[in-house]
């Protein structure tokens, strides 16, 4: 089960694979929708059956009684940004072998290799 995408599915009122609803994935998902204020007092009622019904009528209970909402609170993906970097950087880190970690630690000679990127770049045969 992927937690993420039953928890946007339910805010949502998409289908999702019931199968794959156990009462962990439950106690799972009643942990993540409790940090939604307007779904507190809701879960708070219906915890005591947690253990108590099967998984599947509890998570009924969790998709039809939660709100749906357009956009899903405290879910939001973070995007990496893609710094592009440039050839000599690119040349001198596989020429080196070096790691990220390595590309770090030595960024300040290489900061200072940029600002004559133009001739190393022809010096080392680079297009």
């Amino acid at each position: 089960m992927d937690l993420f995408k039953t928890i946007k599915d339910v805010y949502t009122k998409n289908k999702t694979n019931i199968n794959d609803i156990d009462n962990w994935s439950n106690i799972l998902l009643s942990r993540w929708f409790s940090y939604d204020r307007d779904n507190l007092i809701f879960l708070k009622n219906i915890s005591k059956y947690l253990c108590v019904i099967k998984a599947e009528y509890y998570y009924y209970l969790l998709y039809f009684n939660i709100t749906k909402k357009d956009k899903v609170p405290f879910l939001s993906q973070v995007k990496q940004e893609k710094k592009k970097e440039s050839k000599l950087v690119d040349y001198i880190k596989e020429y080196f072998n070096w790691s990220e970690r390595e590309l770090k630690f030595n960024s300040n000679i290489i900061n200072n290799m940029l600002l004559k990127e133009k001739y190393w770049l022809e010096e080392l045969g680079i297009n």
